[in-house]
């Protein structure tokens, strides 16, 4: 799970796969600017300005198919073929607070990745939704 800290996007859960060796994602990691959790985010707020590296055009347009596909899948330039599948965790408010994102390794893959992480950002999003303190807080 990843969401927004002072401006980036910090992973705060996770769970340790063979992505790891090529990527590592621990607690506390600050995820490259314009991440697929990065887009999933930016892409509930009003015209958020691109990150550094991204044209204003290019960054419109990852957003525009960010809200409307509900997941981010975006190819990461490494040795070896990273792929990472984000999706939008929304508060009782309907507001998007952070991101559930994906590593993988196999493209063939990202189809049935990109429906679980849709609908597990739902279920966290749900789990938040039954939490009072949240609900004061979002």
């Amino acid at each position: 799970m990843v969401a927004p800290c002072a401006g980036a996007m910090v992973v705060v859960a996770g769970l340790p796969g063979a992505a790891g060796a090529i990527f590592p994602h621990a607690v506390g990691t600050v995820l490259p600017p314009g991440s697929a959790a990065e887009i999933v985010v930016a892409a509930s707020a009003t015209a958020p300005p691109p990150p550094p590296g991204y044209s204003t055009a290019t960054w419109t347009r990852r957003l525009s198919s960010a809200r409307e596909h509900g997941v981010v899948v975006q190819r990461h330039e490494s040795e070896a073929a990273l792929f990472c599948v984000a999706a939008p965790v929304r508060a009782w408010s309907r507001l998007v607070v952070a991101a559930v994102a994906v590593t993988v390794l196999d493209s063939r893959r990202l189809d049935a990745t990109a429906d679980a992480v849709k609908h597990t950002a739902r279920l966290v999003g749900g789990n938040l939704a039954r939490m009072p303190a949240a609900r004061q807080q979002l």
